[in-house]
């Protein structure tokens, strides 16, 4: 997948979740931000590694698997943003929306669509402040990766 079509499906995630959000659809907007993170960081890793879209396919056979993942650290250390979104970075709260986002994505965070409503571990103080970590706040996830030019 072509970078701006990653940062076009990004910015269509984050739309989505804000209108989840507003119809008290918890875990699918927590859903859709995860997404949204997910297709940042892979639009990151092509501008970073200088590529015009995401490898989903190559002739080394360990390649793909390798960058075929929604493991959160995995695609920040491949992005390059590691030196934003670490406590070191100049932006304490750009560091501060990062851990506070991915501490509710942990792992293969995309086994959560198969959660019953029951198991959802999302509520509305919740995914709202969710919401606020990777976009509303002026230090957000996605408003960061974008005022630093990195995708």
């Amino acid at each position: 997948m072509q970078l701006p079509v990653l940062k076009e499906i990004t910015y269509a995630r984050i739309k989505s979740a804000k209108y989840l959000i507003d119809r008290k659809d918890w875990q699918g907007s927590a859903q859709m931000m995860g997404l949204a993170l997910e297709c940042a960081l892979k639009a990151c890793i092509c501008r970073s590694l200088r590529i015009p879209s995401y490898p989903e396919t190559h002739k080394d056979k360990q390649v793909p698997s390798f960058f075929m993942t929604h493991r959160f650290d995995r695609l920040l250390l491949l992005s390059g943003l590691s030196d934003i979104f670490n406590a070191s970075g100049l932006n304490p709260t750009s560091f501060r929306n990062w851990g506070d986002f991915t501490i509710y994505f942990q792992g293969d965070w995309i086994e959560m669509r198969y959660d019953p409503p029951s198991k959802c571990p999302f509520d509305e103080p919740t995914t709202k402040n969710l919401y606020q970590y990777i976009y509303r706040d002026k230090n957000s996830i996605i408003k960061t990766i974008s005022n630093k030019k990195r995708w």
